[in-house]
Parts: structure tokens; C-alpha cells; sequence
């Protein structure tokens, strides 16, 4: 049925030569695909960086003033901002404890800001009742010895531009052994 038909077995081939010609139409679609990948289409919407949280960590604990029966406490804490953006730290809330117990808690409205990939301190101040308080705690921080303490709470978070979320919050909690200082 298919005996008569003929087929030009060699239309992809110059005569007498085993190499296909370069094609008109695969250089046009080859320059074509490369224009057209070689970007974003310019309406495209800017891409907003994610947002990374700002790591937390204990610098020193102070005493401020110890009295008979209440000690102020000073914890510095140290806040890095992994972010190309700064960030203000708004409002702090805040809890203390060592050897397990509960030492004090507190907040803050006023905290710092943090510039972009940079460090900054803030200085948060609790006050102790000791009437609550193991004696044995007591001696060991009148005595200056290590303590073991977790300092946990959440801090109100405030971006700039590009960041796409204005305000968030984050959570710390930071245990560890520190020597607790004396009026400094």
C-alpha cells in the first residue's frame, strides 16, 4: 500500500556531506530563549528578605544595692540582630531564676534598638526579696560563687523596611552558670 511513496532521506543534509547545515530557525529559537530567560520581568514585585530572629545572651548579673531584705539586681543581656535591617526591641517581659527557684521578674517599654548584622546591649534591672529566698542562696550570692540561673521572657520586635512584617514577638530562654558581680 506504502510501496509508491517516497521519502528524501536527506533533507536534514547537505548533498554528499554526513553534517546537518546550520538552521536559520534553531538560531532565531536559540537567541529567542536566551533573551527571554535572562530575567525577572520588570513589573515583577520586590522580594522581601525573611525575617530572622535576633539571638539573645547573658553578658553579667550585677547587684546594685543589697539590703536586709531586697536586692536589686542588674542583668545585662547582649542582642544580635542576624538581619540587613534593624530592629527595636520594644518592650521586654522578663524572669529570673537560679538553682531552680525563682529570684524576680520584671518589663520594660524601653529596650534598644539593634542596627543590621550588629550587637547591642540592653541592661534590665529586677529587685529581689530575699524573704522568699533559701538562706543558703543568699550566702552563695553574698559569697560571690558561680549560680546556676534561667533567664526566660519574650521581647516585642519593631522592623524597618523591606522587612514585610512591622512587629512580632520572640521568645528567649537562656540557662547557664554565672558568678554574680557586686556593685558594679
Amino acid at each position: 500500500m506504502f510501496h509508491n511513496c517516497h521519502v528524501k532521506r536527506n533533507f536534514l543534509f547537505e548533498a554528499g556531506s554526513n553534517t546537518p547545515p546550520v538552521r536559520a530557525g534553531g538560531v532565531i529559537l536559540g537567541i529567542f530563549l536566551f533573551f527571554s530567560c535572562k530575567g525577572a520581568p520588570h513589573n515583577a514585585a520586590p522580594v522581601k528578605p525573611p525575617i530572622l530572629e535576633p539571638r539573645f545572651s547573658i553578658v553579667e548579673i550585677v547587684i546594685l544595692q543589697n539590703t536586709l531584705i531586697n536586692t536589686r539586681l542588674k542583668v545585662r543581656m547582649q542582642i544580635e540582630n542576624p538581619n540587613d535591617f534593624p530592629l527595636e526591641l520594644s518592650s521586654f517581659k522578663y524572669e529570673l531564676s537560679t538553682q531552680g527557684r525563682f529570684w524576680s521578674d520584671g518589663k520594660t517599654d524601653t529596650v534598644c534598638a539593634v542596627p543590621a548584622n550588629s550587637k547591642n546591649t540592653a541592661d534590665l534591672f529586677l529587685v529581689m526579696n530575699f524573704t522568699s529566698q533559701n538562706r543558703a542562696l543568699l550566702d552563695q550570692v553574698i559569697a560571690r560563687t558561680l549560680i546556676e540561673y534561667r533567664f526566660s521572657g519574650d521581647a516585642e520586635i519593631q522592623t524597618s523596611p523591606p522587612a514585610e512584617v512591622k512587629t512580632f514577638t520572640t521568645y528567649f530562654n537562656l540557662e547557664g552558670v554565672s558568678e554574680v558581680d557586686m556593685f558594679r
